[in-house]
């Protein structure tokens, strides 16, 4: 059976590292030593995730871009329950709405 992993690069490794660990669940795993770059290897909802340091291509903080290198997450709880938390934790965010169907998804970045 396959794992997924995915790789994203990110300006901060230790502070994107702390975001999905903290704010998502992500747990820290060891990550091989012999590699001579900044990184970290975290894992969670039966995904690994690998995080590089460097500046992420086709990103922007500004707008939602369903087109840019991302891993989303489906949530359980209610939207006003993700943007409390958000909110909790000082994290700014962008909001867009994709409407399909007579149904209206929104994401947030």
């Amino acid at each position: 059976m396959l794992k997924p992993n995915f790789t994203f690069r990110c300006r901060d490794v230790a502070k994107t590292a702390e975001w999905y660990s903290s704010l998502l669940g992500f747990s820290m795993i060891k990550r091989p030593a012999s590699f001579d770059f900044d990184g970290a290897w975290l894992y969670g909802y039966g995904v690994g995730l690998h995080l590089i340091a460097g500046h992420p291509p086709h990103a922007s903080r500004d707008v939602i871009n369903p087109k840019a290198d991302h891993l989303s997450f489906a949530c359980e709880c209610g939207l006003e329950e993700v943007e409390a938390l958000l909110k909790y934790r000082n994290i700014e965010y962008k909001k867009a709405h994709v409407e399909e169907g007579g149904i209206l998804v929104t994401q947030v970045l």
